[in-house]
């Protein structure tokens, strides 16, 4: 019978973990909006408000009582659905700078109000609300499977104008699965968002439509892995690309941008 991974080999994938976790999660506790009432990427030209939750795609889903929180904001549907994203761009630490393995992602709706299945090329798939934080995950870190799933989620501030000038968080706990291990822990993650501006979407990619608002992002799993990063929230489509990520503490910075797109 073959031996389980010595500790040390499991504090560093855990740490591997918990590095990537920082942008899995977003919290919001709006400050008040500065004057803006434009339209958020959630709002449709007749205001209809419908359940973010269609049992028949949704039961596969490990985290019912979280849907159900998301359900309760009642968002409102998008006009247009992403099928496709293709994202390229580059990595650097310590003044060394490499390109990204491109990362081409298959986005399912599982409801019309932001709640998604994405399956990338980088061999991950995942369950995300709004593209901006996991419901659930499954990954490979080092050589080791590892399953996430929210078991909590907390919402604050104004999800439906998200206006610029204002703020928003939201705080996640995940449950980390590693089944080779039999090892579970669970981590929380808050991340903070400014809402910098709003950019016209087809300036991240010509097909594109409607606004986009540019958020910047602080969060992180540890003092060590604190990240910025500036992500994109696509008005007609109700999801977030991130763009940017700076790891201060690791001289760490990645940069991304859009080359294809299916819708």
């Amino acid at each position: 019978m073959v031996g389980a991974p010595p500790a040390s080999h499991f504090n560093t994938t855990m740490g591997l973990f918990l590095r990537l976790i920082g942008s899995f999660c977003i919290f919001s506790s709006a400050l008040p909006a500065s004057g803006e009432q434009a339209a958020s990427p959630l709002e449709t030209q007749n205001n209809e408000c419908v359940s973010s939750l269609d049992e028949s795609n949704t039961a596969s889903i490990s985290v019912p009582i979280v849907l159900k929180s998301l359900d309760s904001l009642c968002l409102l549907r998008t006009p247009r659905q992403l099928k496709r994203l293709v994202l390229v761009g580059t990595s650097s630490m310590r003044g060394n700078t490499a390109p990204l393995v491109l990362d081409e992602r298959r986005v399912t709706a599982l409801s019309p109000t932001g709640v998604y299945k994405v399956t990338s090329t980088l061999g991950v798939s995942y369950t995300t609300f709004l593209g901006l934080f996991d419901l659930e995950r499954e990954m490979t870190v080092g050589n080791l499977r590892v399953h996430y799933v929210a078991t909590s989620v907390v919402l604050g501030g104004d999800w439906k104008l998200i206006p610029v000038g204002s703020q928003i968080d939201y705080t996640t706990t995940m449950r980390i699965e590693i089944p080779s291990l039999a090892r579970t822990t669970e981590a929380t993650s808050k991340v903070v968002c400014q809402v910098i501006e709003k950019v016209t979407a087809s300036t991240l990619f010509p097909t594109l439509t409607g606004d986009a608002k540019r958020l910047e992002c602080l969060g992180g799993a540890s003092e060590v892995y604190k990240r910025t990063s500036n992500w994109y929230l696509l008005n007609d489509y109700g999801y977030a690309v991130e763009l940017s990520d700076n790891q201060m503490a690791l001289s760490s910075f990645l940069s991304r941008h859009i080359t294809e797109v299916e819708q």
